[in-house]
C-alpha cells in the first residue's frame, strides 16, 4: 500500500479512468452529503489563510490485466468513488455556471473539463475520467455532456447535478474555485496480491452513506474474483437479484438485508439480529468453505454460492410478496401474510427447497402452509410468542 496526501484536483490531472468495479454499490449520495461538500468548499475558499479541507481517501488498485485504452490508464475504486462522482457533478455544474455567467475565476471552463472530467483527446468511452457502474455511467456522460438524460437514468446524479446548478446560481465562483483548489484527499494505491481490498474497504466505509449488509456481502463475495467472471456472476445473478428486490419491495429498502437475515437463519440455524447480518454470513463462509481464503480462490464454490443466494432470493419474493404462480399455493400464503409474521420464512425457504427438487409435492405444500397458518393463529389466540 502506497499512501500519499494530495489536491484532488492534482489527483484527476492525467490520462486516466476511475472505473467503478461492478460489485460496488450504485451511486447513493443524497442532498445532505451535497450540501456538506458545498459548505465545506465555500467554507475552505472564503478563508484568508492558506488552509486545506481533507476531503477523504480515494482507494484503488490496477486491474488484474493493466488496461491502457488509447493511452488512458485504468484504475479500479476501491473505496471514495461517491466522492469522485460527487465532485464531477459539482465542477460539471461550476463550468456551465462560468460559462453561462462569462465570470472570471482564473481559469476558463474548458481547461476545467480537460484536466478534471475528461480525457480531451480521448473519442468513446475513454474521453470519460469517470466510468461508473453501468445503471450509473449513461448518466453520468449525459450530465457531463450536457445531452438529454437517458429513459433509466440515475435519479440521484440527476437531483444532484441540479443541486449544485441551483447552489451556483448565487454563489462567488472565485471563493468557490479557491475551495475546490484547497481540497485534499489521502491518494491510496493498493498492490496487487499483497494489501486485501476487502478488509480495508470495510475500515474505510464509515462516513456518507452507510453500506447495507447486502452491499457488504456482495463486495465480500465478488471484489477477489477476476474482472470477466466478476461481471459474469453480476450480471447473470446479482444484479437481476437487486433489481427484483427494487422492483417488489419499492417502500422496504431492507428488505434485501432481511432476506440474506433468513437465508442465513436457515443455513446456520440461527437467527441473526438485523445489525450484525454481514459478520454472520462472515461466519458461514468458513464453515462451509473451510476458510475465506481457501473459498474465494476457488471459482466454482464462488459461483455455487451466488447461485444459492439467488435461487433462495425468488423463493423468498415468490413467500414475501407473494408471487407463487400456482395459485391455491399463492391464496395459502396470503392467508399466513396476513397474520404478519416474517419469522416463518427461513422455514417456508426450506420448504420451497424442497418443493423445487420434487422432494415434496405440491399437496404436501398446500398442507404445510394450512397447518402452519393454523399453527400461528393458535399460538396468536393463546397469546404465545411465535419467535421460539
Amino acid at each position: 500500500m502506497k499512501a500519499t496526501d494530495t489536491s484532488i484536483l492534482e489527483f484527476l490531472e492525467g490520462a486516466k479512468q476511475f472505473v467503478i468495479p461492478i460489485y460496488q454499490r450504485l451511486y447513493s449520495w443524497k442532498k445532505e452529503q451535497c450540501q456538506k461538500l458545498w459548505d465545506d468548499v465555500l467554507r475552505i475558499g472564503a478563508t484568508s489563510e492558506d488552509q486545506s479541507h481533507f476531503f477523504g481517501s480515494i482507494v484503488y488498485m490496477e486491474p488484474e490485466e493493466p488496461q491502457n485504452i488509447g493511452g488512458v490508464r485504468q484504475v479500479l475504486v476501491v473505496d471514495g468513488q461517491q466522492r469522485l462522482a460527487t465532485l464531477s457533478l459539482l465542477l460539471s455544474a461550476f463550468c456551465k455556471t462560468i460559462k453561462k455567467k462569462k465570470t472570471d475565476v482564473g481559469t476558463d471552463p474548458q481547461t476545467l473539463s480537460n484536466r478534471y472530467l475528461f480525457n480531451y483527446d480521448q473519442k468513446g468511452e475513454a474521453h470519460y475520467k469517470q466510468f461508473l457502474r453501468p445503471q450509473d455511467k449513461e448518466t453520468m456522460f449525459a450530465l457531463l455532456d450536457n445531452k438529454e438524460l437517458p429513459i433509466d437514468h440515475s435519479p440521484l446524479l440527476a437531483k444532484n447535478h441540479q443541486f449544485f446548478l441551483k447552489q451556483l446560481a448565487g454563489a462567488n465562483l472565485r471563493i468557490l474555485h479557491r475551495g475546490l483548489q484547497r481540497l485534499n484527499i489521502v491518494d491510496i494505491m493498493l498492490t496487487r496480491n499483497q494489501d486485501n481490498p476487502q478488509l480495508i474497504f470495510e475500515s474505510l466505509n464509515s462516513d456518507g452513506v452507510k453500506l447495507s449488509h447486502a452491499d457488504l456481502i456482495r463486495n465480500y463475495v465478488l471484489m477477489g474474483q477476476e474482472i470477466d467472471f466478476q461481471s459474469k456472476l453480476y450480471n447473470d445473478y446479482w444484479f437481476p437479484m437487486e433489481k427484483h428486490f427494487r422492483e417488489e419491495f419499492k417502500e422496504k429498502s431492507d428488505a434485501f438485508d432481511r432476506f440474506i437475515r433468513d437465508y442465513l437463519t436457515l443455513k446456520t440455524e440461527k437467527i441473526p439480529t438485523l445489525g450484525k447480518i454481514y459478520d454472520e454470513f462472515r461466519n458461514y463462509i468458513p464453515l462451509k468453505f473451510r476458510n475465506y481464503t481457501s473459498f474465494i480462490e476457488n471459482s466454482e464454490q464462488v459461483k455455487e454460492t451466488v447461485e444459492d443466494i439467488f435461487c433462495y432470493s425468488k423463493y423468498y419474493v415468490d413467500i414475501a410478496v407473494p408471487r407463487e404462480e400456482d395459485q391455491q399455493i399463492r391464496e395459502c400464503l396470503k392467508d399466513i401474510q396476513e397474520l404478519n409474521v416474517e419469522v416463518i420464512r427461513p422455514f417456508l425457504l426450506g420448504v420451497y427447497e424442497d418443493y423445487a427438487h420434487d422432494r415434496i409435492g405440491r399437496a404436501d405444500v398446500i398442507q404445510i402452509l394450512q397447518l402452519v397458518e393454523s399453527y400461528i393463529f393458535r399460538r396468536s389466540i393463546c397469546d404465545m410468542p411465535t419467535r421460539n
